[in-house]
């Protein structure tokens, strides 16, 4: 039911859009500083942790490119982290890869972004383990 529910306003027509024939590579680096106020003080500001930051960031930067406030797309977990109090994994050997779906809505308001972005990521079940086979 998770699932479905998630997927519910997944909007599959393609985004169309004029090909002007030409493209353009836009590049961002971050220098120290930078990087050290992205890995903590707004993690720390907003209670976040960097993939949902990023993840936010993301969903803007597709909503400025296809005009939707919301997005859907996959995300990959290494499946390494505490998903349960029951399953330990300490002592075994590899990855548990998990593939699932998540919704990005843009806001008006970056912080409220980021709010929904944040409370989306992390109700995923099981950091999405029991998504697919």
């Amino acid at each position: 039911a998770y699932w479905n529910d998630l997927l519910a306003d997944l909007d599959e027509a393609p985004v169309l859009r004029q090909d002007t024939g030409t493209s353009v590579e836009v590049g961002i680096s971050l220098d120290a500083e930078r990087t050290a106020l992205l890995l903590d003080s707004c993690q720390r500001a907003f209670g976040t942790r960097i993939d949902e930051f990023l993840l936010a960031a993301f969903g803007q930067a597709l909503t400025g490119l296809t005009g939707r406030s919301i997005s859907h797309l996959m995300v990959e977990g290494h499946g390494r982290e505490e998903f349960d109090a029951q399953t330990d994994v300490s002592r075994t050997v590899g990855w548990f890869t998990t593939l699932h779906p998540v919704r990005l809505e843009v806001c008006d308001d970056p912080a409220d972004t980021l709010k929904s972005v944040k409370d989306g990521l992390r109700a995923v079940p099981d950091k999405g383990i029991g998504y697919g086979p």
